[in-house]
Parts: structure tokens; C-alpha cells; sequence
């Protein structure tokens, strides 16, 4: 991460609006620049090391552009487009060509949260704040190396489809969710289904589900005073005695003694390559 000494912040962080149909250069960019959409759209065109670009902004997306490059913005022709800046200087990182022009931004990602500070930073007490250095440091860090969550692809697959299916009915508490009833949601055979889920998780849809839902109840035996009855029946095991020797097959121990030790299902979760998919049903189940 680049400290907020080796930052040097030329111009911004300010917002900046443009009417209907207004351009922006060409120019010769002498330093960095970070660019975020605020409203309306822009097409960004570029040219730099023999690279060339000509990408479609919209809110929710963030641009770095470099010294060296050759740009242009051709703003909306249909409605006013405002948008955020901050020009700025760091030491030359030999990777520089290797690093994104733009990324998406989920609504959960922290670079959204630190470009509205920077904002407000430089709206309340200005540039010169060696907090504005800190932030723009730690905005182009999460920008080049991450990890940042990925916007979910437009076009979702079956195990998209599969997954937003399980979340809709975790919503109400997690549960067993048969193929059957998974194939009718998703509009897809329960056997293409199981096919495409097995290939991309590595086992099947019931025992990763299950797994998931084992994690859960991992959670609130460490987190909660609840009976293990009662955690039984909030993972969506009727049977506590049934719930107790499927905990104990999948994490080796009984439930009482897992709480007594207070370990973290997560590790082994991602063991079994089923952290992502945890994080993506439980936070949408949270």
C-alpha cells in the first residue's frame, strides 16, 4: 500500500459537472487521475504504450488513468453528467502496465465508501489534509491489487440461477432445498443442474448446501447461548439427535464440545473450496 507520504495530491478531490454533449480534450496526462461517475454517461477514449481503450462509464465505475496517456471524454448528449476527480502523484511501480483502466464497483465495495470520504474530506477541509493522501493511497492500493468483490456477471448460468433460487428461500431461515423444487425456480432439469454445480464446486448440490448450513449452526453454537436444539432448528434440522451426527460427520466434533472450543467454520469451509459460495448465501441470507 502506498503511505500517504509518498502520495502527492496536485488537483482535487472535487466534483465537477458538465452539460449535455460537452467534451473534455484531447490531452497529454503529466500525472495520475482518478475519475468516478456521479450521474449520466461518458465514453472514455485512450491511448498509452501502444495500448488503446474506448470504454462506456456509467456510475459505479471508477477510472486510473496515468502519466503518459493520450484521452479524451465525450460526455452524455441526453442528460447532464457530474462526476468525481482527484490528480495526483506516487512513485512509478514496475507493474504500472499490467494495471486496470477501470473497475466496477459493487454497492459492499470499500473503494465506494473511501471515494465518498475523499469527497467530503476535500470539501471540508481541503487537499492540503494528509488524510486526503491516506485515502487516495488506499483507493488506487484496493484498485490495483485488491481483492475487491466482483460485480455478479450480467448473464447469469445455472448455478447463478441455482444460488439466487437457495437465497430466496434462506430468506426466511436456512433449509433443505431439494433439485427438484431448485429445477422448477430455475427453469433448468434437476440433473443439468446437479451436472454444472458438481463441476464447479467439486460435490454435489445437497452437501454443499448442507455444509453451508452446518457453517451456520457452527456460528451460533459459538456465538450464542441458544440450545443446540434450538441452533438445530435454525439451520433447518428437525431433529437435533440427526443435526448432532451430521455436525459431528462433517466437523469432527460434537456440537457441545465445538462450542466449548470456539473454532471458526470458515477455515474449513475453505478447505473444501466452498467460501465463496458460504459468503455469497449468507450474505444475502444476513
Amino acid at each position: 500500500m502506498w503511505a500517504g507520504a509518498e502520495v502527492v495530491v496536485r488537483a482535487g478531490p472535487s466534483v465537477v459537472g458538465y452539460p449535455p454533449g460537452s467534451r473534455y480534450g484531447p490531452r497529454l496526462l503529466t500525472d495520475f487521475e482518478l475519475v468516478w461517475l456521479l450521474a449520466g454517461e461518458a465514453r472514455w477514449s485512450w491511448r498509452h504504450a501502444g495500448h488503446r481503450g474506448d470504454l462506456e462509464l456509467r456510475p459505479g465505475q471508477l477510472v486510473l488513468a496515468r502519466p503518459g496517456v493520450h484521452d479524451e471524454f465525450r460526455w452524455s448528449t441526453r442528460r447532464p453528467t457530474r462526476h468525481g476527480y482527484v490528480h495526483f502523484t506516487l512513485p512509478v511501480d514496475a507493474d504500472q502496465v499490467a494495471w486496470p483502466w477501470r473497475r466496477r464497483l459493487t454497492d459492499q465495495d470499500p473503494i465506494n465508501a473511501l471515494l465518498r470520504y475523499l469527497l467530503w474530506l476535500g470539501g471540508h477541509h481541503g487537499a492540503t489534509h494528509p488524510r486526503v493522501a491516506q485515502v487516495v493511497g488506499a483507493v488506487v492500493d484496493l484498485f490495483v491489487h485488491g481483492p475487491v468483490e466482483e460485480p455478479p456477471p450480467v448473464e447469469h448460468g445455472p448455478v447463478d440461477r441455482l444460488l439466487d433460487a437457495v437465497a430466496v428461500v434462506w430468506a426466511t431461515g436456512p433449509r433443505p432445498v431439494s433439485l427438484t423444487e431448485l429445477g422448477r425456480a430455475c427453469a433448468t432439469s434437476p440433473a443439468h443442474l446437479s451436472r454444472t454445480f458438481t463441476a464447479r464446486y467439486g460435490t454435489s448440490v445437497g452437501v454443499a448446501l448442507e455444509l453451508v448450513r452446518l457453517a451456520l449452526a457452527a456460528d451460533l453454537l459459538n456465538r450464542s447461548d441458544l440450545s443446540v436444539a434450538q441452533v438445530a432448528r435454525g439451520v433447518g434440522f428437525d431433529d437435533p439427535l440427526y443435526f448432532s451426527r451430521r455436525f459431528r460427520l462433517r466437523f469432527g466434533l460434537a456440537p457441545s464440545a465445538w462450542r466449548a472450543g470456539g473454532r471458526d467454520p470458515r477455515v474449513l469451509l475453505d478447505q473444501w473450496g466452498l467460501g465463496p459460495l458460504a459468503w455469497r448465501l449468507t450474505e444475502r441470507h444476513s
